[in-house]
């Protein structure tokens, strides 16, 4: 599996992937035990990284928002009913 194929999944594959390499965890010896965590790591982080970039996303679209209404209560003269630009 390449990097490209790991960007692809969606994120129940991903959950997928994590739980596979965590079957029969019992029953591994302890060095296989150490691999198949650190590989269930992986596509958990994977998930994490997504939710953190959609987060950030979302986080800049209501920064941008904010911005807009700022801009907006200071430009006007909302107490006017015209709603004139306010000349400073």
């Amino acid at each position: 599996m390449n990097i490209d194929e790991v960007h692809k999944m969606t994120e129940s594959q991903l959950r997928k992937k994590a739980d596979d390499c965590l079957k029969d965890f019992e029953q591994e010896s302890d060095m296989t035990k150490e691999h198949h965590v650190a590989q269930a790591q992986f596509y958990l982080s994977e998930i994490a990284r997504r939710e953190r970039a959609q987060e950030r996303k979302d986080n800049a679209w209501i920064a941008r928002r904010d911005l807009y209404l700022e801009i907006a209560v200071n430009c006007f003269d909302w107490s006017r009913t015209d709603c004139r630009l306010r000349r400073r």
